[in-house]
């Protein structure tokens, strides 16, 4: 028989390993953040927060249509030091934040086994790819974690802190200025009050009230941001993928699943996973119906926001709000396990899956786009006369940085002042010529770098015309790739 010892890790014990964890963690990213050459949406955080606090706050607003607490306080650290190892160190100290909250969280839901869980969420990819990125997503992480502490601490447990409560209040205005969408959790933590104990409803209820006080001066911000450039309508099943794609990428990564036989080994991990976790026979007690209620109704929220309000979620990594209670979720579906060996199987598809997947996004030694090469070889190769176009055009945002020459952008050179999806599409092959084509370069040697915007499907970006013109006009002498993105030399026909 298993000696207690044995059994359950002393809580010593725990925090011992559980920090000997996180620094590993840390220490990887610190690694990559050094390492990582940034790519466009790095670029646009750059930009954004390039000219002091002031100009971050209006361009936030006015630019990248977001909340402004984020880029703000990026602005206030970039006064330290401007470069760009050190803006990812935000990102680090946020996502260190992060695991200490978790670190706190799993010791409520799973006691027992919190070092084995808190490495799967520490080296989980999309948490990885949080603290070497210099945009918000580790400070959502960080904030939506605090958010589901102070609920749990606050509404949920039977004592009732109000302590927790009123640090709740306060962390829901600042995460309303951090990012619109974590909002969304408020409507989920309101359900799993219903769901396990609704006699701490109406204290709910009256925390709310606080918080939208708080967010008042959000109001003006929201309405003048709503409505711009907005996409066509969605579809249930398109506006639905984006959620589900991003809940599913959270609990078991799929960054790896591309081609045949990655979709292959995908379907498998997943059916051993789904398998087990259905096995393990988890007894589903009202702390996971709180947590599966919470992202329930964020998928819900995310769906209804596409189809009523049309406005388009473009990729998983905007629906972070949904990583911490979809992982709670799962922990306490293990924890609860009456079969908890038959479990041990999820874990060994979610490490697999979780290796594949780093290897997939960090094996090239580049973030999409792999700039810093692509600008190391424009600069050996580009001589004199020679013209360098980029496609899309927020290519040559990141690309700049590592090419010392000048860029022609196509199909053209966006606002600086708004952005607008349409300004990257090429409507026509006249466009085209008017910029590369034979009467605009005569006898110019062209080389054409382009990214992986035709590979999206939504918006498209007309690359049909591109390549019109380009095999009209022109004879390839040569073409390198890199990591989404390649060089195509071209001389005149």
């Amino acid at each position: 028989m298993e000696s207690a010892a044995t059994a359950a890790p002393t809580p010593g014990t725990a925090v011992s390993r559980m920090l000997l964890v996180g620094a590993s963690a840390i220490a990887l990213l610190l690694v990559l953040g050094a390492l990582l050459s940034t790519w466009t949406d790095e670029e646009y955080s750059l930009a954004t927060t390039a000219h002091g606090i002031a100009y971050a706050y209006a361009h936030a607003i006015g630019f990248e249509k977001q909340a402004p607490l984020y880029f703000v306080a990026l602005a206030a650290w970039r006064a330290i030091n401007a470069s760009v190892f050190f803006e990812r160190l935000s990102s680090v100290v946020c996502i260190a934040g992060f695991l200490a909250v978790v670190a706190a969280l799993l010791r409520r839901v799973w006691p027992q086994s919190p070092t084995i869980v808190f490495a799967a969420i520490a080296f989980n990819p999309f948490v990885v790819y949080a603290g070497v990125e210099i945009r918000l997503y580790a400070s959502a992480l960080f904030v939506s974690a605090l958010l589901a502490l102070f609920f749990m601490d606050g509404f949920l447990d039977a004592r009732g802190s109000l302590r927790a409560r009123l640090a709740f209040v306060i962390t829901a205005i600042a995460a309303a200025y951090l990012q619109y969408y974590l909002m969304f959790v408020l409507v989920g933590f309101g359900a799993a009050v219903l769901v396990v104990r609704r006699t701490a409803l109406p204290g709910y209820l009256a925390a709310c009230a606080l918080i939208a006080c708080g967010m008042i001066p959000l109001v003006s911000i929201v309405r003048a941001q709503v409505g711009v450039d907005a996409p066509s309508e969605l579809g249930a099943l398109s506006a639905l993928r984006i959620p589900l794609a991003g809940a599913a990428d959270y609990v078991f990564p799929l960054h790896w699943a591309r081609g045949a036989i990655q979709r292959i080994a995908y379907v498998v991990l997943g059916a051993i996973a789904l398998g087990s976790l259905v096995a393990a026979k988890p007894r589903f007690d009202r702390r996971t119906a709180a947590f599966a209620a919470i992202a329930g109704v964020l998928v819900a929220l995310f769906t209804l926001v596409g189809l009523l309000a049309h406005v388009f979620v473009i990729a998983p990594r905007q629906t972070v709000v949904l990583f911490v209670p979809l992982t709670l979720f799962v922990a306490s579906l293990l924890a609860t396990a009456r079969r908890p060996r038959v479990a041990l199987g999820f874990g060994a598809a979610y490490a697999l899956a979780t290796l594949l997947s780093l290897a997939s996004l960090y094996g090239h030694g580049a973030k999409t786009g792999d700039w810093s090469r692509v600008g190391s070889a424009l600069n050996r190769v580009v001589r004199a006369g020679d013209i360098v176009a980029v496609f899309d055009a927020d290519a040559a945002l990141p690309l700049s940085r590592y090419y010392a020459g000048t860029l022609l952008r196509l199909p053209r050179v966006p606002r600086a002042d708004v952005f607008r999806a349409n300004a990257f599409v090429i409507h026509s092959a006249a466009e085209v010529e008017a910029k590369i084509g034979s009467r605009a370069l005569p006898r110019r040697r062209l080389w054409l770098v382009r990214n992986n915007a035709c590979t999206f499907r939504n918006p498209d970006y007309g690359c049909a015309y591109l390549d019109r013109v380009v095999a009209h006009d022109y004879r390839i002498v040569a073409e390198r790739s890199f990591f989404e993105s390649s060089i195509v030399e071209l001389v005149p026909r």
